[in-house]
């Protein structure tokens, strides 16, 4: 039932690439209800000036379902995303991805 059933969702690691700089981020809990949305944020900002941001990748179950590579080419999982469920904003601090229209089977682990 729409709007009844609430449930977790998990960003264990957010990755963050910077030239050949691999960077993780801390777990965090998300709760949000059935029918509505929940928003991943990633610190994308570089350590440097030196360093500049290339590729961004978002794993639900250790599957890709988001990459964006500097300086256009974006790909989303059409599987999960069914009607445009999947929207980024890549030009905040930090990166959101919002995953809208959330159902019971969108319980996983995202990083």
């Amino acid at each position: 039932m729409r709007g009844r059933h609430a449930y977790h969702q998990s960003n264990l690691f957010f990755r963050q690439l910077y030239k050949r700089i691999l960077y993780t981020g801390p777990l965090s809990r998300q709760e949000a209800l059935e029918g509505g949305n929940t928003t991943f944020l990633c610190d994308t900002t570089p350590d440097s000036t030196d360093d500049e941001f290339m590729i961004l990748v978002w794993y639900r179950n250790n599957v890709p379902i988001y990459s964006f590579e500097f300086p256009d080419k974006e790909w989303a999982d059409p599987a999960f995303n069914t009607n445009g469920r999947l929207k980024a904003d890549l030009y905040r601090q930090p990166t959101a991805l919002v995953v809208t229209a959330l159902t019971e089977d969108d319980q996983a682990l995202y990083h």
